[in-house]
């Protein structure tokens, strides 16, 4: 079972960083699910889905802040630090 948590990309981001996130949990391309969000959101005409990303957005921490909590350092150590 993988124990990675869920959380929202730095790197691959959009907007928020949710469905770079979600795609780097899933191994689904993040631009893939993008795409079906938007075309999901247009075909329904659900404003609901674009205000859940936001809360989803707010709620679910982002990779650096999971490497900062489980006390490991976000950036690799450098000797000209100290």
């Amino acid at each position: 079972m993988d124990n990675r948590k869920l959380v929202r990309s730095s790197t691959d981001s959009y907007i928020m960083g949710v469905f770079g996130g979600l795609g780097e949990r899933t191994g689904m391309d993040s631009t893939i699910l993008r795409i079906i969000f938007v075309v999901l959101t247009v075909a329904t005409m659900n404003i609901f889905l674009v205000v859940l990303y936001f809360i989803v957005g707010f709620i679910m921490p982002t990779d650096d802040e999971t490497d900062r909590t489980a006390g490991r350092p976000s950036e690799p150590f450098d000797s000209d630090s100290f």
